[in-house]
């Protein structure tokens, strides 16, 4: 394993190193501070983490040699991580398996600062990386078909996989009991932001029910459990729903478990990045969104009865943020719409 070396700021977990197996050999390369952040930036080229490749290709080139390694894998983000396994692929002729935890381009995180010829080249530095690897991982089935797409026309199964995450089964086998305290719990485990698993819509909505029926304040409970962005702390303070809203901070990874195991509803706020992204390749429209809103407004009030308590209060306090998070999901994919037709 090859990394920076650089001190991470962040929340370490260091129980999760119980699960690296004690032979693991951990080799750094340019040790540098302020690393962290892996979305796209003005006047930067692909990411922040660019300077680090040549000093990391070069300290693989020797690990390669020394170890007398077939087969190496990078992943990303940060994507110009990926750099180093096309130079090594290029020099050591090694075997290279590039892996990507999210899309690159096709992420508007990653360029919504870019345009003009940054973007151009992002874009061909992309293919390039996908070109060269003799085998190209993803997350999820729309971003392998994606990836492929850019290179090649047809399907290439045998390259472009299908990877999805996994979990650990015995995490789940930890026996929590929910305290009674009268309220229905959703928990959001993670991080949240502005650009990712952003919670604003879902906070609207949770005022705005409370607003309609305030008997609801002393009934629910929204935890946020993990690292929470500063502008979200203010807006929640700003729609003063505070009193419905607990913030945890970042714990370690059977604890935050535990949260969701003690929880009757758990959060995911990406269903208009999934509009975006399925939009751009062509799956959606807005029109298709449109028609079927009907058949999205059954399947949402079954998902509502479904996993909260038997009482219509609870199935409407759902589904109101699904409905909410279905209109972007339509504006998302009009906006993606008009900026391919521009």
């Amino acid at each position: 394993m090859l990394t920076s070396g650089a001190e991470y700021t962040a929340f370490r977990d260091e129980s999760l190193l119980d699960e690296v197996p004690p032979e693991t050999k951990v080799f750094k390369a340019g040790r540098r501070k302020g690393i962290e952040g892996q979305f796209g930036r003005k006047q930067i080229v692909i990411d922040r983490f660019l300077p680090w490749v040549w000093p990391a290709f070069c300290r693989a080139r020797k690990i390669v040699r020394e170890e007398q390694i077939d087969v190496i894998i990078t992943t990303s983000p940060p994507h110009s991580q990926q750099l180093i396994g096309y130079q090594l692929k290029k020099v050591a002729k090694v075997g290279w398996i590039a892996d990507f935890r999210d899309p690159w381009t096709s992420d508007q995180r990653f360029i919504q600062h870019k345009k003009g010829f940054s973007l151009y080249l992002e874009r061909k530095i992309e293919k390039m990386v996908l070109s060269r690897a003799d085998r190209v991982l993803a997350t999820t089935p729309g971003a392998t078909k994606t990836f492929n797409l850019k290179v090649n026309k047809s399907l290439d199964p045998e390259k472009f996989i299908w990877l999805p995450n996994g979990y650990d089964p015995d995490n789940y086998q930890q026996q929590q009991e929910r305290k009674k305290t009268g309220r229905l719990i959703f928990t959001y485990t993670g991080s949240t932001g502005s650009e990712i698993s952003n919670p604003v819509y879902f906070l609207q909505a949770v005022k705005q029910t409370i607003q309609r029926c305030p008997g609801l304040k002393d009934r629910i409970l929204v935890r946020f459990v993990g690292s929470i962005e500063q502008r979200i702390k203010n807006y929640i303070r700003d729609l003063e729903i505070e009193s419905v809203c607990e913030i945890i901070a970042n714990v370690p990874h059977r604890q935050a478990i535990a949260y969701q195991l003690r929880s009757h509803i758990l959060l995911l706020f990406e269903l208009p990045v999934v509009s975006f992204v399925l939009t751009r390749i062509g799956i959606i429209t807005p029109k298709f969104l449109i028609k079927n809103f009907r058949y999205a407004i059954v399947l949402i009030f079954i998902l509502a009865a479904v996993l909260t308590p038997p009482d219509v209060i609870s199935q409407l306090f759902l589904a109101a943020p699904l409905f909410v998070l279905y209109g972007i999901s339509i504006l998302v994919s009009v906006f993606v719409i008009r900026r391919k037709s521009d």
